[in-house]
């Protein structure tokens, strides 16, 4: 039995061929990727949703991986000009947080 923790991804630019090529790459991952509309200021923020599974799951499992194969794009392609963040929130033990970022990831400063 699990708990649910969600897990999101932002992830800003003002270039729409640079959203409609991370929406691509995330959906043929399997995951679910929304865009803004109409753009605010000329940006546009795409959102990758949570996975809805139970940590634990197969689901949240293959949520983890996909999310982990997104950043890694997005750390690949910084010339798409994103800003992005990963955030938690929904677990009743944790506080929201940011997770990873454009800037840094959590994993490495511990």
């Amino acid at each position: 039995m699990g708990y649910c923790k969600h897990h999101a991804i932002l992830a800003t630019t003002w270039d729409q061929s640079a959203v409609d090529k991370l929406i691509e790459f995330a959906t043929t991952l399997g995951a679910e990727a929304v865009a803004s509309c109409p753009q605010r200021n000329h940006y546009i923020t795409v959102c990758v949703t949570p996975d809805g599974g139970k940590s634990g799951w197969m689901e949240s499992d293959d949520g983890d991986i996909r999310r982990g194969r997104i950043k890694e794009w997005l750390r690949q392609n910084e010339d798409l000009g994103f800003e992005w963040v990963e955030v938690s929130y929904g677990a009743d033990d944790e506080d929201p947080a940011i997770t990873d970022s454009t800037e840094f990831s959590i994993e490495e400063q511990e």
